[in-house]
């Protein structure tokens, strides 16, 4: 019954291939394209418009435009493979009374035709992914192929990313930016490269702009800064040497009690080669937390340091001090301090 029934209708064997081809040319999360509707409207013969559902954060819904392109593309565009769709599957959707382009043939019961996935999109009727790729052999590197919609999609997503020059187009909507690094620039070098010019920028951008009204002897580079005098206002804080602890720059003369951080934005501050060490290993770690935190809150807590390590204490040594000061390193520096000090 199965075998004529699929002469007709889409039945769930089905569902694997066409689900994974919809979703390498759309670029969408698997979920979207379960509940895409059958309608829609051709605009000028070239472009398809639809809606489409996303629920991951509520209900919203997204007017889409997808490029048909000529018959012989109909597998390679994002337009083309819908309307294959909407013809496969036309004879279920009016039995089943459906919107949704996605109704198949079921055996069970003496057959119907039904919209699978209309109580829970995760229901057990399909696509296994995992079982249709071993079915068909498919390999990577020797092994078994570990196929999965969210690989797909960020697949589609990097390739659509290199393609622009990095400009992570909807992904960059649709993601977070934790997501967007570690999905799509953490694993392309040059991509990484791009995006540290960028953001390197941007801090200097705004450093010029909150240092613009502070004069110039305040804004001297720290590696220009003379060392600190031996007078007992003088004191090592945690990654250098403060040379005035009462110059406080919000409040002239009362003892500082600003974060430790603050010290790479302070006209007070100045750094020797005992110091370096100690802020190649804060480095370090300002990296790990670039990959936890969200950007705009990493900039606010650290985009400071950064810039005066990266721009100026660093760049003033030499690569073979660097290379010896890196040996020197400690295991940890006070910034597990700073960030969590219920700990100690």
């Amino acid at each position: 019954m199965i075998d004529l029934a699929r002469m007709l209708f889409l039945t769930v064997r089905d569902l694997e291939p066409l689900l994974v081809l919809l979703a390498i040319r759309t670029g969408r999360n698997v979920e979207t394209l379960k509940e895409l509707t059958g309608e829609h409207r051709i605009r000028e013969s070239s472009v398809l418009e639809t809606q489409t559902i996303k629920r991951r954060r509520g209900y919203e819904s997204e007017t889409v435009l997808w490029d048909i392109g000529s018959a012989k593309r109909q597998l390679k565009t994002a337009g083309g493979m819908y309307l294959l769709l909407h013809r496969l599957g036309r004879r279920s959707r009016d039995l089943a009374r459906s919107d949704k382009l996605l109704c198949i043939f079921l055996q069970r019961n003496g057959g119907s035709h039904r919209f699978v996935w209309e109580n829970r999109l995760n229901n057990v009727a399909g696509p296994d992914l995992g079982a249709w790729a071993r079915s068909h052999n498919l390999t990577e590197g020797g092994a078994a192929l570990r196929l999965t919609f969210n690989r797909i999609k960020t697949t589609v997503d990097r390739e659509r990313a290199q393609a622009n020059n990095f400009q992570l187009d909807r992904a960059a909507v649709t993601n977070t930016p934790e997501v967007l690094y570690r999905s799509y620039i953490a694993p392309d070098p040059t991509a990484r490269r791009a995006l540290e010019s960028i953001t390197n920028g941007a801090l200097l951008d705004l450093d010029a702009r909150l240092t613009a009204e502070r004069s110039p002897e305040k804004t001297a580079p720290i590696s220009q800064r003379p060392e600190a005098p031996d007078v007992p206002d003088a004191i090592t804080t945690a990654f250098m040497r403060c040379r005035d602890v009462l110059g406080n720059p919000e409040q002239p003369g009362v003892e500082c009690n600003a974060d430790m951080l603050a010290c790479f934005g302070c006209p007070c501050a100045v750094v020797g080669d005992e110091h370096i060490p100690t802020i190649l290993r804060l480095s370090a770690e300002l990296i790990e937390h670039f990959e936890r935190l969200p950007l705009e809150q990493w900039i606010a807590r650290f985009g400071q340091a950064w810039l005066a390590i990266h721009n100026d204490i660093l760049p003033s040594r030499t690569t073979e001090e660097i290379a010896h000061f890196a040996t020197l390193m400690p295991t940890h520096t006070a910034l597990k301090i700073l960030e969590k000090p219920e700990m100690f």
